[in-house]
């Protein structure tokens, strides 16, 4: 790491301490828009200052294979530095599809849970018909009638 290297990070470190600092101390007050204006700065800082991921990095964040962040380097979904070798992606973009992808998987796990349910409804419908209960067992004791 170069010395102006360094202190840049170093710069992001202050920077990011002090923004902490407010944050706690407004919230330590009741004073919530203010840590919330503190967080978005602390945030806009690690965008600007985080280092730019390689693909397998950005793979393990993003809970994905190389080859989907590949796809969606290609799509325009993740935004590359310049050319780079190994490529590499900015911390910002990474964690912007972070967040929508962990929304979309949210809604995914939703979603086939609601098709489990309904499923399920659609079974104790067919189970309340008459027979159907007894004809189950009979299968299961392995009592079978021949058609």
């Amino acid at each position: 790491m170069t010395k102006s290297e360094h202190r840049r990070v170093l710069a992001s470190f202050v920077v990011l301490d002090d923004v902490i600092t407010r944050a706690s101390d407004a919230l330590s007050s009741g004073d919530v828009a203010v840590a919330e204006r503190a967080l978005k700065q602390a945030k806009k800082a690690v965008y600007a200052d985080a280092p730019a991921l390689t693909v397998p990095e950005a793979a393990d964040e993003l809970g994905v294979s190389r080859p989907t962040v590949r796809s969606w380097i290609a799509k325009g979904l993740l935004d590359v530095l310049g050319d780079t070798s190994p490529r590499r992606v900015t911390f910002a973009s990474v964690q912007s599809l972070k967040e929508r992808v962990t929304r979309l998987r949210a809604i995914a796990k939703d979603e086939r849970r609601f098709a489990r349910l309904l499923s399920e409804a659609a079974d104790q419908r067919a189970l309340a018909q008459p027979g159907a209960r007894e004809g189950i067992q009979d299968a299961l004791a392995g009592k079978t009638v021949d058609l």
